[in-house]
């Protein structure tokens, strides 16, 4: 399953809506770090508050966005998320939805 993290932005360096990455384990409890492997537009910075997860805190999960700055190309953007912890990598895919606007408009 795809997730998509929408974000419009007008000027500057903006930030997408932020999404819960969680982890389900099986037999596991390792403390897994949290990364993106590949996919973000060139210049974007991504952040998981907190970067890393430990056993307790697997169902709590991790919010992530993305800030982009302002000549990020509007677009779809396949971002791949990493987890890595106990010698083991696991991915998952999410989508990132870059939708330019101009501030100039305003929708009443």
């Amino acid at each position: 399953n795809k997730n998509v993290i929408p974000l419009a932005f007008g000027q500057g360096k903006e930030k997408s809506t932020s999404a819960t990455i969680t982890i389900i384990p099986t037999k596991f409890s390792d403390t897994v770090s949290l990364s993106v492997a590949s996919g973000l537009p060139p210049g974007a910075q991504a952040f998981f508050t907190p970067s890393s997860l430990t056993g307790a805190a697997y169902s709590a999960g991790s919010q992530f966005y993305v800030e982009v700055p302002k000549e990020t190309a509007e677009g779809i953007y396949s971002l791949t998320l990493q987890g890595t912890g106990g010698g083991l990598v696991r991915s998952t895919t999410v989508l990132l939805s870059v939708i330019i606007t101009d501030p100039r408009f305003k929708e009443f």
